[in-house]
């Protein structure tokens, strides 16, 4: 079976379980390689022994190209009781004076997005903690020691009764993005990367994903009647057990465009 190494960074990420179950019902004789990744550091690489990779604002790397596939509204994490916890929503002013979580071995690029370093021109107090995946961030939020920012696309996977997130209104969006080596020989990577631009093109962003649709000719998930799963077929350009007359290829959406390297 053809492997394809798959590196994602810990966080609640199941919305888009659809992109991978897809590109298995295509490529059958494929094999999925998981690889946990903890918070990008300074000396690990993204893609270190992956093909390819599923994060949340991850950090520019030389080598790599990325593609976006949804955009979410950045929330403030907090322990439940906090004193900023009584707001409905919050702006950067509000959390200047808090601390984040600690860890001086995180890649700087990537933690200046989340601290809003550029907001406040500068990193923000941080604790004395040496966190390096999502589970010890939260332990110490919850612990009431310092607030975190998070997407609001997995707010409610977070695996912790004792915090509670609230909006930040004037927060940056924060990307989720498909990352790979342009110059992979390996076919699979490119067939990730041609649905997941089809993908993040027919469906909105923060928008939940128990079935894609995709396009031109390529595998399409329909929600069926409950406890009945999900119904595959094919569209004209594959072989698949619907008769040609039952639907015609969908024809890409307006907007669509091929995956890009990095946004400047």
């Amino acid at each position: 079976m053809t492997p394809l190494r798959v590196a994602f960074d810990g966080l609640p990420l199941g919305h888009w379980a659809p992109l991978f179950h897809v590109l298995r019902l295509e490529h059958p004789d494929m094999h999925l390689e998981w690889r946990r990744m903890g918070f990008p550091s300074r000396e690990r690489s993204l893609l270190q022994s992956a093909d390819v990779g599923l994060f949340v604002e991850p950090p520019r790397e030389d080598g790599l190209s990325a593609l976006t596939l949804e955009t979410s509204q950045m929330l403030v994490v907090m322990a439940v009781g906090h004193q900023l916890a009584r707001n409905p929503e919050l702006w950067v002013a509000d959390i200047l004076d808090q601390p984040f979580p600690g860890c001086p071995e995180l890649h700087p690029q990537w933690r200046a997005f989340w601290t809003l370093d550029k907001r406040r021109r500068g990193p923000p107090p941080l604790t004395d903690d040496r966190v390096a995946s999502p589970e010890e961030a939260l332990s110490v939020v919850a612990a009431g020691r310092a607030i975190a920012t998070i997407p609001a696309t997995i707010a409610g996977g977070l695996p912790h009764p004792g915090v509670i997130a609230i909006p930040l209104m004037d927060g940056p969006p924060v990307a989720t993005r498909l990352v790979w080596r342009p110059d992979d020989e390996n076919p699979l990577v490119h067939s990730l990367v041609e649905l997941g631009a089809a993908m993040s093109c027919t469906t909105r962003p923060d928008e939940p994903r128990s079935a894609p649709r995709l396009v031109a000719g390529r595998t399409r998930l329909r929600s069926s009647r409950p406890g009945r799963g999900l119904r595959w077929r094919r569209g004209a350009r594959g072989r698949g057990d619907a008769p040609a007359s039952a639907s015609r290829p969908t024809p890409r959406p307006p907007g669509w465009r091929a995956p890009r390297r990095w946004p400047r």
